[in-house]
């Protein structure tokens, strides 16, 4: 006796499944533009401040949104360019939403569990007063004395109100592996749709639950069923939507990667790390938020004659038709001196879009010299004579251009200074930034970086194009040690 498959009847063999049509860049463009607007339409600016001048300007006017940002450091400085972004962030939500908001704006994930709170607390602070310091100065410069001592003085009584309130925005996550930091970005990736969807919705329902308040219940005709009702019209989006989390930090990942390295065998390790790297790219680019990868540094020999990154075959090897490839090194630093490198290697290089290189050099020339120039023997009693300072560098810069691309120094056939000014406004080349570097130094309240060499006049510090400061005097030494002075050095 047979079965009859019931189901089978009621559902005929399907078609076969047509291929995808194909999208037109037109619309790819389209979209990334609108995704980049997602946090400008409340009036941010496109770019955030590091809270150094000197670094934003190697950096084209601040930190971009939508792009993983990876900082190589051997200790805390890194952490200086990354909590002053989020603090950036924090207090531009703290001018435009006076009132309090429980939603975090900030996700710190903390991979070690030495996250210093106090130190995100002082950076807060000195950003705080920093911009009141500047309106103050305004306010002297426009002749404005409406701001008296007294109203200074309340004033400076809320700072830590104000400090407590952006601190009430960060969120910080403790992972112990990279099963917890996927977690956790799936809980941001998760909180960010609803974000962009449910909220919507909610406070639509919640705007027409006021303007249509429920009536009582009453038994209608029966020709009332055929009578349609009134479609009410979609209420304008609610001020109180708030459009999620706008920054993330992992802090670090060096630590992550090599106790996955150490449980999982190579094969599996490495497609793993892949697929992280692309969840990662996804969610930063679809929702545009900042997130910011913290690295360690190794220190190697240093090299005299290597300058690149990119290490091209001699004349001398074999030579291959169709095999030839080049060979990329890890990046490295374009200083030969400068023996900090990024640690993992290729792995970690993966994850960033644009990548910074934070190392301490001698600061002057006499300081290059008593280091280099003499044998570890004597150079033990000179140790305290030896300055420093930190190089802020792009080791690498493959952020997404959505200006319009011209070589620099502007058209073919026109003058320097009008090729600037068209370059500026139509936009730089695809990686304009690699081999940037400029000199900064620890600010005296510990929370931040200013320029090593500040000098009096237009000199705003060492991230200027170097053929156009080149004639200055009193630039400082690092740029003319041992030849530097350009760009590629």
């Amino acid at each position: 006796m047979f079965e009859i498959d019931h189901p089978a009847l009621l559902n005929p063999d399907q078609p076969p499944p047509e291929p995808a049509k194909p999208i037109l860049a037109s619309q790819l463009l389209e979209l990334e533009k609108k995704q980049r607007r997602r946090f400008t339409k409340q009036g941010k600016d496109e770019r955030i401040s590091t809270g150094c001048g000197e670094i934003d300007e190697v950096l084209g006017g601040g930190c971009e949104r939508g792009i993983v940002v990876g900082i190589s450091a051997e200790g805390v400085e890194g952490l200086f360019i990354s909590l002053h972004l989020l603090a950036s962030i924090v207090l531009s939500n703290l001018d435009t939403s006076p009132q309090s908001s429980s939603e975090p704006k900030a996700t710190i994930i903390d991979t070690t569990g030495s996250f210093q709170v106090s130190l995100l607390a002082n950076v807060i602070k000195s950003r705080l007063l920093s911009s009141r310091a500047a309106s103050a100065t305004a306010a002297v410069r426009t002749a404005n004395y409406a701001i008296s001592s007294q109203e200074q003085e309340v004033r400076d009584e809320d700072v830590g109100k104000e400090v407590q309130r952006c601190l009430e925005m960060v969120a910080i996550s403790r992972v112990f592996d990279i099963e917890g930091l996927r977690e956790v970005l799936g809980e941001v990736a998760r909180d960010d749709t609803l974000h962009d969807g449910s909220n919507l919705a909610s406070s639509i329902g919640q705007e027409t639950n006021k303007e249509n308040p429920q009536k009582p219940t009453e038994i209608l005709d029966s020709e009332d069923d055929f009578t349609p009702e009134e479609v009410s019209p979609i209420p304008p989006l609610s001020p109180a939507y708030s459009p999620g989390t706008e920054i993330i930090i992992i802090d670090n990942l060096t630590h992550l990667i090599n106790s996955h390295l150490a449980q999982k065998e190579k094969t599996e390790a490495h497609a793993f790390l892949n697929l992280l790297s692309l969840t990662l790219h996804n969610m930063t680019h679809t929702s545009n938020i900042l997130t910011i990868v913290h690295n360690t540094t190794n220190h190697s020999k240093p090299t005299s004659t290597s300058t690149s990154n990119h290490t091209y075959p001699t004349t001398t090897a074999p030579r291959k038709q169709h095999s030839r490839q080049p060979q990329i090194t890890n990046p490295s630093s374009i200083f030969p001196s400068n023996s900090a490198k990024p640690a993992l290697g290729q792995i970690f290089t993966q994850f960033p879009e644009l990548h910074l290189l934070v190392s301490r050099l001698p600061k002057t020339r006499g300081d290059a010299e008593v280091l280099y120039g003499q044998d570890e023997e004597s150079l033990a009693g000179y140790q305290k004579e030896v300055r420093y300072c930190f190089v802020v560098e792009v080791l690498k810069d493959e952020t997404p251009n959505l200006g319009l691309q011209v070589e620099e120094g502007g058209e073919k056939g026109k003058g320097k200074g009008k090729g600037d000014e068209l370059d500026a406004k139509r936009g730089k080349r695809f990686g304009w930034r690699e081999q940037r570097w400029t000199a900064v130094d620890v600010a005296p309240d510990g929370a931040g970086f200013v320029g090593a060499f500040q000098v009096k006049g237009n000199m705003r510090g060492m991230g200027l194009e170097r053929e156009k400061i080149g004639g200055l005097k009193d630039v400082g030494h690092i740029a003319k040690m041992y030849g530097f002075g350009g760009r590629r050095v």
